[in-house]
């Protein structure tokens, strides 16, 4: 069963410390995560660094890690950096 977590807010070098810390806990400690992004309002690059970050735990600790309805906003920033939703996930039971 996935574990989902939801994200609000923004996800930026404010924050980014202390989302990485609880995001990765999570990954470490469930077997899979389903990741919503709906209440996020804002992400920089280092909210990116996070999501990408999480995907390369996920993958060395053979976890799936999904992420969910980000909104058109966050959407277009991870076009600017050449990503989509599919970017960050891994399901390790359908690689």
């Amino acid at each position: 069963a996935k574990h989902k977590v939801s994200f609000s807010g923004v996800m930026t070098i404010f924050t980014a410390l202390e989302c990485k810390e609880k995001y990765f806990e999570l990954i470490e400690n469930a077997p899979a995560i389903q990741s919503d992004l709906a209440g996020v309002e804002d992400i920089d690059s280092s909210g990116i660094q996070v999501m990408l970050k999480a995907k390369q735990l996920a993958e060395s600790l053979g976890k799936s890690l999904v992420i969910e309805n980000s909104s058109a906003s966050i959407q277009s920033v991870f076009s600017l950096y050449g990503l989509d939703e599919e970017s960050f996930n891994y399901d390790n039971v359908n690689p």
